[in-house]
């Protein structure tokens, strides 16, 4: 098995690889993704770990990493990471559990809990499939959150720096499938899997945690948040299968929405909410006119 670290912040690297190194087997291979101009991090990584193969990416895209990944090593399946998250005790042995036990399985993943400082967030993440994004406003969204129960299911799309996929997508998936569309790459990868016939399957027991400044301002992550969901949902639902009523659902997405990335009509009573809403509202706005154009190019494609 390969584990692929996306680095992109040379500090946060070193913390990352020290609890991660611990879990390698003997046969494992250690990538580390870093740009063409980022020369600390292979240094860093071959601190700690002699055997790590440093991987020059020319674009920062998601996609890029993993192709020059997956083109650097001859395992079976790679393993998944972002360098400013830390993989907990077990993570890689319960990936590597769920790909031999199940050969169906073509990627599998679990929740990431995000740390500001010493405290984490306080939201719980259901789970549920693609067909409970209805207009009752089921939306799974919330990869990034603290899970409510132990589980393990399919699922419609995984947590990109969480996640192990299995050969076949780099080796057999269509390539035209692999081009970046962040942020709804997460959406892109499951498609793919699941074209080649494999399940993607979330288990909330593996988990890594994830180390956000504590200085990063809180408005700033709730625009980036709302303006990333409404353009991710909107490009997942013009795409979505044919048992879901996609234009329905659209039209619920783009009019109603959630309370993080809230819709056209709901925007009306979140902007009273307070200082610093409006800006939120505008910046799902975006996210959604953003998208509206691929959605629409899969519905006439449907």
């Amino acid at each position: 098995m390969a584990v692929l670290v996306l680095s992109r912040h040379p500090h946060s690297l070193r913390r990352c690889l020290s609890n991660l190194v611990g879990q390698l087997a003997e046969d494992d291979d250690l990538l580390i993704a870093h740009d063409a101009g980022d020369h600390e991090s292979p240094i860093v990584a071959l601190d700690l770990c002699r055997s790590a193969v440093p991987v020059r990416v020319t674009k920062p895209a998601y996609s890029d990493a993993l192709t020059a990944g997956a083109r650097a090593t001859g395992a079976d399946a790679i393993a998944v990471l972002e360098d400013d998250m830390v993989a907990m005790n077990g993570w890689l042995s319960a990936l590597r559990h769920h790909l031999e036990q199940s050969p169906s399985t073509g990627a599998v993943g679990g929740p990431v809990l995000t740390f500001r400082g010493v405290r984490t967030t306080n939201s719980f993440f259901e789970g549920g499939t693609l067909e409970q994004v209805t207009r009752m406003g089921r939306h799974h969204d919330l990869l990034h959150e603290i899970p409510a129960k132990v589980w393990n299911e399919d699922i419609g799309f995984l947590a990109r720096g969480n996640v192990a996929f299995r050969r076949e997508l780099f080796d057999h998936g269509d390539p035209a499938r692999l081009k970046d569309m962040s942020p709804a790459v997460e959406w892109r990868l499951a498609q793919t899997v699941r074209h080649l016939g494999l399940r993607v399957v979330y288990d909330s027991r593996i988990r890594v945690e994830q180390h956000v400044p504590a200085e990063a301002p809180v408005r700033v992550e709730l625009e980036r948040a709302a303006r990333s969901m409404g353009y991710s949902a909107t490009v997942i639902l013009g795409d979505a299968p044919q048992r879901v009523d996609r234009l329905a659902t659209l039209s619920w997405w783009m009019l109603v929405g959630t309370r993080r990335s809230p819709g056209l009509l709901l925007a009306c009573t979140a902007s009273l909410r307070g200082r610093g809403w409006p800006r939120v509202c505008l910046a799902a706005a975006h996210g959604r006119l953003l998208a509206l154009p691929v959605s629409i190019r899969s519905l006439a494609k449907a």
